[in-house]
């Protein structure tokens, strides 16, 4: 289990940042075509912030009261469902009322609020999540493609480093350096490997072979078949 969530890290990274992403854009745009459809009935009044009540909650969200008239009768000291920092005791304050329920009421702000937040919010995280989720999927597909009809060839191990500039739980990946000498136009082209989250000097040394599949057409589509060997006879307790 701990050795999946590493090599798909950024597949479930990214997975849960897209359902929350997609999950917050549904959820807003039932709230939005809710909020549409109640201001579309809705009748305007002109109310009064009578209290702001700023005590009556831990996550320090204020209680605010309006009173207004409609349709000929007084209405005092009605909650709002909205609040925000700019309002003060005695400010004159534009509702839309449900008619059929005097007491159900929204502001602008409110409106404005469901249009801007659930977009934006929803949107950075799907924006965040689905290329972490969709780019190592391509990749994976791309790299079966390359082993089921890549050219096969043997590239020379150059190096094996860690890669520092990569960190996953903790730890830096290896990443394996090789070369291949092109009998075709007698270039030497170098490949590496992807992030690597066991430790090849286990299976590989510096000059040792390692399989790498390419396409001849264009040498820059290349996978470095990496495998650990030494899988079977480990277990990793740390």
């Amino acid at each position: 289990m701990k050795k999946f969530v590493l090599n798909h890290i950024f597949e479930l990274v990214g997975g849960i940042f897209s359902i929350i992403g997609i999950g917050v854009l549904a959820v807003g745009i039932i709230l939005i075509l809710q909020s549409k459809a109640f201001m579309e009935n809705a009748v305007q009044v002109d109310g009064v912030i009578d209290e702001i009540d700023i005590f009556n909650h831990s996550d320090d969200t204020d209680d605010i009261y309006v009173s207004y008239y409609y349709d000929g009768k007084e209405y005092n000291h009605v909650k709002m469902n909205y609040s925000s920092s700019s309002m003060y005791e005695g400010e004159e304050i534009e509702l839309y009322i449900d008619p059929e329920s005097p007491t159900d009421f929204k502001t602008k702000e409110e409106d404005t609020f469901l249009k801007i937040f659930f977009p934006a919010f929803g949107g950075v995280f799907t924006l965040i999540g689905l290329p972490m989720l969709i780019v190592p999927l391509n990749k994976k597909v791309r790299n079966k493609k390359l082993l089921d009809r890549g050219q096969h060839v043997y590239a020379v191990i150059e190096s094996i480093n860690l890669n520092l500039r990569v960190t996953i739980n903790g730890r830096n990946p290896y990443m394996v350096f090789c070369s291949y000498k092109n009998p075709s136009d007698g270039m030497i082209y170098k490949f590496k490997s992807e992030n690597l989250m066991f430790n090849p000097n286990d299976s590989y040394k510096v000059g040792d072979n390692v399989d790498v599949y390419i396409e001849p057409e264009n040498l820059k589509h290349y996978y470095v078949d990496v495998i650990d060997k030494m899988a079977p006879y480990v277990k990793d307790y740390t």
